[in-house]
């Protein structure tokens, strides 16, 4: 089979004659290979979704990256990730899984102005390479900003956490996010509300984009809030806060039915204060080998780790009553913390 037959046997028309006459769409890269798989995917979701998308509107999208000036002088590598980034960002958010209210019919008309207003960038991480942020707003100024912050924040975060194991990270920030913000780490797609778009939201919501694994709530919110706290305040400032805060509301940071119980302010509050209180005693360096080896175990394992932990459990650390019996048993814990 001919590169046009296959081309042509893949898409409809007239998506199929509008690829076939891109001369980036024969040069056998393994990014044109993607990109092209890719578009295939999302010609599929589109047509089955009906008016205002269908088959009709993607193919108006796909022919419509003509407008865009960096797209009429040819694909770099670059590009065509870039290219292939949002496509299967629209792919994420025209299904029921990114959690939007309601993906309205202008998702279209935000996905090609993230192009047309270059509403992307590139950030290099030392142990995972370069990898493409985009991001899509009414009002693109919250949406560079937004990509800003995350490239500020990302190269520290992935010192904590490991590798980022993402192709790339996607921001849309709307009033369709149903808090402030949210994240689905799988797909690495991240909902901003416009007032939402500062430091410690976007560190926060980033941080989750680097734990994958199924860990309970208390744990991936609580380190959430405590890198980027660590990362974007005085975290002695906000720990003295909270602390002062739970307090007021009659909650222990360090109860056990608290922390397997917690939700809302005092699931992020209760986790980010105990593990606030575990860096320093073993140091951030000694928790962040503990938190990457927990998201090595429970990617491997599928368990709850920190709940029901390999070798000595976090429990024995939580009902430890002083700092000197706290840290005898995290360094149980770190000591039995070896992959099986």
């Amino acid at each position: 089979m001919s590169d046009t037959e296959f081309i042509a046997s893949l898409f409809d028309e007239p998506t199929a004659s509008f690829l076939l006459n891109q001369p980036w769409i024969d040069d056998g890269t393994p990014e044109t290979f993607s990109l092209v798989s890719t578009l295939r995917t999302a010609e599929g979701t589109f047509s089955g979704l009906g008016y205002p998308y269908g088959t009709g509107a993607f193919s108006q999208f796909v022919t419509s990256l003509t407008d865009i000036s960096w797209y009429a002088d040819g694909l770099d590598k670059r590009e065509k990730l870039i290219l292939k980034a949002v496509f299967e960002t629209m792919n994420f958010g025209l299904s029921p899984r990114s959690d939007l209210k309601h993906p309205d019919s202008d998702w279209i008309v935000r996905m090609h102005d993230t192009l047309k207003n270059e509403l992307y960038t590139w950030v290099s991480l030392p142990q995972s390479g370069d990898k493409p942020l985009i991001a899509a707003s009414k009002d693109p100024d919250l949406a560079r900003r937004a990509l800003t912050l995350a490239a500020t924040y990302m190269p520290d975060i992935e010192a904590f956490f490991g590798p980022f194991k993402q192709d790339y990270l996607f921001f849309f920030v709307t009033d369709d996010s149903p808090n402030c913000g949210q994240t689905r780490g799988s797909e690495a797609f991240i909902l901003l509300q416009p007032d939402c778009v500062f430091p410690l939201v976007v560190a926060h919501e980033t941080v989750h984009t680097f734990t994958e694994a199924p860990l309970p709530g208390w744990y991936s919110e609580g380190i959430a809030e405590f890198v980027s706290a660590r990362l974007t305040a005085d975290i002695d400032v906000v720990y003295r806060y909270l602390t002062s805060y739970l307090a007021r509301e009659g909650k222990s940071k360090f109860h056990l039915d608290n922390l397997l119980e917690a939700v809302d302010d005092q699931e992020r509050f209760g986790g980010m204060l105990f593990l606030k209180d575990v860096a320093d005693l073993i140091g951030y360096t000694a928790l962040s080998e503990v938190c990457q080896e927990t998201n090595k175990m429970a990617e491997r394992l599928g368990m709850n780790l920190l709940l029901r932990g390999h070798g000595t459990e976090i429990f024995d650390v939580i009902r430890s009553q002083t700092p000197a019996d706290k840290k005898q048993a995290l360094e149980d814990l770190i000591a039995a913390r070896t992959l099986p």
